[in-house]
């Protein structure tokens, strides 16, 4: 129960946070450039969540799921700093 509560608050969590940082890679593009930044981003997007996966799978794989999830809990931690560099507003 608790840990099904903690991954829904944590998927909902994941959600706001890439409407934000999708929303901060496309400001300050021109028009022209968006369809561009879209693909980037969207790369990216895929790119992370793959290598996320695998890297969890293996954790998994060598200490069980009780590892896999604090390696989890630690690597959302370490995206945690830059995440709070992204400034709020462009100068």
């Amino acid at each position: 129960m608790l840990l099904g509560g903690a991954l829904v608050v944590r998927g909902g969590a994941l959600s706001a946070v890439n409407i934000a940082i999708t929303a901060g890679a496309f400001r300050g593009l021109a028009r022209d450039e968006v369809p561009a930044g879209s693909a980037i981003v969207r790369l990216v997007q895929q790119l992370g969540g793959a290598a996320g996966t695998a890297l969890l799978a293996g954790i998994a794989a060598a200490s069980g799921f009780h590892g896999a999830f604090l390696w989890s809990i630690g690597l959302t931690l370490v995206a945690l700093v830059p995440c709070l560099a992204i400034p709020a507003k462009l100068s």
